[in-house]
């Protein structure tokens, strides 16, 4: 049965709706319905890979941070999202109406529209756990006393509540960092950025779909507090065309050193090679132009 819990049952689904992409007569409903979302926050896809999912059916799709007022619905990440951003998300309702939900609940209505035959009523009780678990939706409604999120009118005279203060030492569970690195004054860290998102190669590595999240986490999120200043910057803000280079040399680097070693280290270089393949074409628009690295050594 298909499950919209599962990474391998989201991607189905979505194979399913992208059969439709295209249909004129599904682009005017959508229209109707819901022309345009905003993604704050990621997971369980990232933002260019919801953004190639989506506009092919005629949906508008844009970052939160980007257009905090221009309306939509709201779709918020399992993680990559702060307290704060959620406020202000909030508050940039106030007088309307507020649309949020999970990318899971937006699969979901989409396959109801496109291929109702495949949803099964296990969908909707799969759909009302998932809101119930999620965390950004959760923290509103008991931030806000509301009992659900969904769908509902802020009121013009809410007043906007504090959030509280990340404590500087602790990763912050909301984003996709696994570890905060230990300020320190050495510009080259013993352990640098990629293992500050927990990505890991080799035998004793992170499945494929686990390794890419964690790529996501170093393109598309501001780098962990900790880092020297001079090593920070080395890596760019985040999605440019300088933390793309510097996250796909990076591993191009550790596949060659690897090839350098008596030790056999063929899974872990399968890997770096394959994590970098992946790279360019996931954020192919970053990419286009650049001189990619190569892994071989001559």
């Amino acid at each position: 049965m298909l499950s919209l819990k599962t990474e391998a049952g989201l991607k189905e689904a979505w194979r399913l709706i992208g059969r439709h992409a295209g249909r004129k007569s599904l682009a005017d409903r959508i229209a109707r319905v819901c022309p345009s979302i905003r993604l704050l926050g990621s997971g369980p896809f990232g933002w260019l890979e919801l953004k190639r999912l989506v506009e092919p059916l005629g949906m508008n799709a844009g970052k939160w941070e980007d257009s905090p007022r221009a309306g939509g619905v709201v779709l918020v990440g399992n993680f990559n999202w702060t307290e704060s951003q959620l406020i202000d998300c909030v508050m940039s309702f106030r007088g309307s109406r507020l649309r949020m939900t999970c990318q899971q609940e937006m699969v979901y209505e989409l396959l109801l529209v496109t291929e109702p035959g495949f949803v099964e009523p296990s969908h909707a009780e799969e759909i009302a756990q998932l809101r119930a678990e999620h965390g950004a939706l959760r923290w509103i409604g008991a931030r806000f006393g509301w009992s659900q999120v969904a769908n509902c009118m802020v009121p013009n005279e809410l007043v906007a509540v504090e959030a509280p203060r990340a404590e500087p030492t602790e990763p912050d569970r909301r984003s996709g960092w696994k570890y905060l690195p230990e300020s320190s004054d050495a510009v080259m860290p013993e352990e640098g950025v990629l293992n500050a998102s927990g990505y890991r190669v080799g035998r004793s590595g992170l499945p494929r779909n686990e390794r890419y999240q964690a790529l996501r986490t170093v393109m598309e999120e501001p780098l962990p507090r900790g880092f020297h200043p001079d090593y920070a910057v080395q890596w760019g803000e985040p999605m440019t065309r300088v933390r793309l280079m510097k996250t796909a040399n990076t591993l191009a680097a550790n596949a060659r050193n690897a090839r350098k070693r008596a030790a056999s280290m063929d899974r872990a270089i399968e890997h770096w090679e394959s994590d970098l393949k992946w790279l360019r074409q996931e954020y192919g628009e970053l990419a286009r132009g650049l001189p990619w690295p190569i892994t071989e050594i001559w």
